[in-house]
């Protein structure tokens, strides 16, 4: 502050003439000290160094506060130095304390606007309840306007109770609302004490509210920031913090350690472009555990087998070269009044810019799959797994070994041990029977080879008993020219057809439209939907079915198994006539919401179940569309909040991700528009 008054003054002083007083210099210098004069501590030896024989004469020190008597000084001009009157020996001023410039006195100073959250806050803080009966409250912004009397009531009660130390089961928007308060700087002298407090409400309902492992945790490390904690419990937090951390961020995190035997979830989500978890073996393994030790242990001896090869760590073999620093906009979701910070979180690589990192990550994962498939006699693999000959032997010697000494093969997949589809001999001969009964009086009605649509007598119920929770879309087409004794798998085929989704039925039917035979670059597929991964599911359930695959891949073609061909061309839609499946029925704000979004938001939405978005990757996925990724961004969680009153994106990450709370339903949304996730 000498420095900086000392070239102000400096400035001044050489515009004035030299007839101008001291006190007027002086005067125009108040507004520095925001309406208060110095106290004689700030008070400085204001001199300008010149070099030269024409220097200016330097200016007098001054000495003032309120407790010494200082005669008024006398005019200046150059060439004079004013003399500086001594104070009494005796005398002793009395220094008063500091005035403090932290963020946390600031706001605390701060004149709040009449019926802002701020001035509510401060009105509100000491407001108790004996008792009150728990009232349910979903809002996002949450404010105390969303409150009306009763919900007033029990946030006062549940507040009351939580500071006195009991944490009663409540709604995660009155946690909210709460760290709302303490964020602003009220009820709290002191932000250790304030910092300490939201400690114990994220610990306390982080196992109710998972979404407190996203909210709480964010401001928390924004307090730290913001007010500049710098104490062991802040240290601990930063640290703690840390394991939280997604994308990029996770990654550079976890790279820091020495000891990486450990793969975060974090650090496995975002490396790793699949997820197990929505294939059918996964889901229906009894130890899923093993599972995931398995494929995150796949990661780790790929770093290992570079490490040995190379010399170098997989993570810096095939690193980008691209860096980008993570800002924050401190309490970015919070309507906060107070004046805003943006900080730097880390300096990090971008691990997913070129994709070959992740690729070879992900196929080893998906080789570490097979060989639990394998081992659990599961007779459907992985497709197109492709891996270098020697990194390939190499999680074989050490991931086999594991496996053996693991869980026996009931233990990983239980698929292989429920119940096949029994077959009544008899039935199906009379079935046999009368199918060739229809085709020979087509034969006969239709010389020419006309063959009008015949349905397929039904299936006996007796054989085949759907899923409750699917709605059947196979319908009986028109029968084709089939040699007798050729449609003996009619129901296995069925239930398959019925188990799989409208997009597995779809790839069926273009093959049956290219001769059962198509180039897999050639197959129209939903957005966002691989071919592998509907290989994948078709094979799976004719395992079931048939213990069998009905798909095979040759050298990039597509070819359904000849064996079961006659019996897919009898149960599939023909081509241009197909009806379209009834769309299910959504909970009540959902189907609102499915209503409500475009085909770009529902794309997006598709794309974020398959993987979490950079923001430079939805700017390119959006453009590329002739769309703004940040105003479909904002609409998107717009028509969240105006249907299902939360927002589906957190629209300050990066990357983007959906919430985990709503993975569920946002499945079952773009199934019922005809965008089914195929996993």
């Amino acid at each position: 502050m000498r420095r900086a008054l000392t070239l102000e003054l400096d400035a001044r002083r050489q515009q004035l003439e030299v007839s101008t007083s001291l006190p007027a210099v002086l005067k125009n210098t108040h507004d520095r000290f925001e309406g208060r004069r110095p106290y004689f501590w700030e008070a400085a030896d204001w001199r300008t160094e010149v070099d030269g024989p024409s220097a200016v004469p330097t200016m007098p020190t001054l000495l003032w506060s309120p407790h010494n008597d200082v005669a008024s000084p006398q005019p200046w001009s150059p060439g004079v130095t004013l003399p500086v009157p001594a104070a009494s020996p005796e005398f002793r001023p009395e220094v008063p304390e500091p005035i403090s410039s932290g963020r946390w006195e600031r706001l605390q100073r701060q004149k709040a606007i009449s019926g802002s959250f701020l001035w509510e806050a401060r009105k509100r803080v000491n407001q108790t309840r004996t008792e009150a009966k728990p009232v349910p409250l979903e809002t996002y912004w949450v404010n105390y306007q969303h409150l009306d009397a009763a919900q007033t009531s029990w946030y006062y009660y549940w507040r009351t109770r939580f500071r006195a130390g009991e944490a009663l089961p409540t709604d995660l928007s009155y946690i909210i609302l709460n760290a709302y308060e303490v964020l602003h700087a009220v009820g709290f002298e002191r932000p250790e004490p304030a910092f300490a407090y939201l400690q114990r409400l994220w610990q306390a309902y982080r196992g109710q509210h998972p979404k407190c492992d996203h909210y709480l945790v964010n401001w928390l490390t924004d307090f730290i920031h913001y007010y500049e904690l710098d104490d062991g419990p802040a240290q601990t937090w930063v640290q703690q913090a840390r394991t939280h951390a997604r994308g990029d961020l996770a990654v550079h995190y976890w790279l820091e350690h020495s000891d990486r035997q450990d793969v975060p979830a974090a650090v496995f989500d975002h490396l790793v472009a699949y997820r197990p978890e929505q294939n059918k073996f996964y889901r229906d393994a009894e130890d899923k555990g093993m599972l995931d030790t398995l494929m995150r242990r796949a990661i780790v001896l790929t770093d290992e087998f570079y490490q040995a090869t190379t010399g170098e760590s997989v993570f810096e073999r095939l690193k980008t070269k691209k860096t980008y620093a993570i800002q924050r906009r401190a309490f970015a979701e919070v309507m906060f009044e107070g004046r805003p910070l943006e900080y730097q979180v880390a300096t990090t690589l971008q691990y997913r810019q070129d994709g070959r990192l992740s690729k070879l990550l992900t196929q080893a994962v998906r080789h570490a799959e097979n060989l639990a498939r394998k081992q659990a006699g599961s007779r459907s693999l992985l497709r197109d797994v492709k891996l270098p000959a020697n990194l390939a032997a190499f999680l074989n010697a050490h991931l086999e070994p594991q496996l053996f000494t693991g869980p026996q093969p009931s233990q990983v997949q239980s698929a292989p041990e429920r119940p096949r589809l029994k077959l009544d001999p008899g039935r199906l001969a009379a079935l046999q029977q009368e199918s060739e009964e229809i085709r020979q009086r087509l034969l006969d009605e239709n010389p020419a080879g006309e063959h009008p649509p015949v349905p397929v007598p039904a299936v006996p119920e007796e054989l085949v008993q759907p899923p409750a929770s699917l709605t059947p879309t196979v319908r009986p087409a028109a029968l084709v020219d089939v040699p007798g004794g050729h449609l003996t798998n009619m129901e296995a085929i069925a239930q398959i057809l019925e188990a799989i989704s409208d997009a597995g039925r779809d790839l069926l039917r273009q093959l049956r439209g290219h001769a059962w035979e198509q180039a897999e670059r050639d197959l129209h597929l939903p957005p966002g939907t691989f071919a592998s991964t509907l290989i994948d599911e078709v094979n799976e359930a004719a395992q079931l079915s048939l213990g069998d695959g009905l798909l095979l891949q040759e050298d990039g073609v597509l070819i359904a198994v000849e064996d079961y061909r006659d019996e897919l061309s009898v149960l599939l839609e023909p081509p241009g006539e197909t009806e379209a499946a009834p769309v299910p029925l959504l909970p009540g704000p959902w189907q609102a919401l499915a209503e409500a979004l475009p085909p770009l938001h529902l794309e997006v939405l598709a794309e974020l179940m398959l993987t979490d978005l950079h923001l430079a990757e939805l700017a390119a996925f959006t453009s590329a569309r002739h769309a703004l990724a940040s105003a479909v961004l904002e609409d998107l969680n717009a028509h969240a909040l105006d249907t299902i009153e939360d927002i589906l994106i957190d629209p300050y990450g990066d990357p983007l991700s959906l919430e985990d709370t709503h993975r569920e339903n946002v499945r079952h949304l773009l199934h019922a528009r005809g965008l089914a996730h195929p996993e």
